[in-house]
């Protein structure tokens, strides 16, 4: 019953939408709000926003407004995520032609957004050199722009590379750093991901006591969010 509701809803939403889009001749308001839109429903219904962000592209491909254009191909990246079945160079072709448009607008930001999402996709290929790489320039811009959350999701993504790669010293440094930065911005699922890698590295050096320790921290983490389907997976 909850499922067909929420069907009912989004079709609701997605009439409602096409209705002001049909009302509205400013094409920079048409773009606001199909950003909203997506979203909104960008984790009920992924395979909608990436279609809406899909117009969202055709629209500021008129306007040829780099901006607009790199942050449409930027969203379709990262609903593609959600999918079972995803070309994975096809993601990072549209991530690194946004990033060029982000460069061409002069949004730094954005543009270190993309790098992470790159970095997240170089690893699923696993390309760790072109991960780190990425990774790192973006965590550069985001410590000048004092942005400490985002730089702490980058440190805690090269202690995840490390991890892979080998460099177990370095793996431990930077998701420690992470935990502590996580921890002053009291991101609590931000703490669980560092505890549950920290668990990880652990197991790999065979620190089993301190594995079990990190590992627990993490499952009290997710329990305190309300997750019970994430929390049943940690078990």
């Amino acid at each position: 019953m909850s499922n067909e509701k929420n069907t009912s809803d989004i079709n609701t939403d997605v009439q409602e939408l096409e209705q002001q889009l049909s009302g509205e001749t400013d094409p920079y308001r048409q773009l606001e709000m199909l950003a909203a839109f997506c979203r909104k429903v960008r984790y009920g219904n992924p395979e909608l926003a990436y279609t809406y962000a899909v117009r969202m592209f055709e629209i500021a491909e008129v306007l040829q407004d780099n901006f607009w254009m790199g942050r449409a191909l930027y969203a379709q990246a990262i609903y593609e995520e959600f999918y079972a079945y995803r070309d994975s160079q096809s993601t990072i072709d549209k991530l690194l032609r946004a990033a060029q448009l982000f460069e061409e607008a002069g949004d730094s930001n954005m543009q270190a957004r993309v790098w992470y999402a790159l970095a997240t996709e170089y690893s699923k290929q696993e390309d760790y050199s072109s991960a780190r790489d990425m990774c790192k320039k973006a965590m550069v811009v985001f410590e000048q722009m004092e942005d400490k959350h985002n730089y702490a999701n980058c440190k805690n993504y090269l202690g995840f590379i490390d991890s892979h790669t080998g460099r177990l010293p370095e793996a431990l440094e930077g998701l420690m750093a992470a935990l502590v930065l996580y921890q002053e911005l009291g991101d609590i699922y931000g703490q669980s991901l560092s505890y549950s890698s920290l668990g990880a590295v652990y197991m790999e050096i065979k620190d089993y006591q301190r594995a079990i320790i990190n590992y627990s921290q993490s499952l009290e983490l997710v329990r305190q969010l309300g997750q019970p389907m994430v929390e049943a997976l940690g078990e």
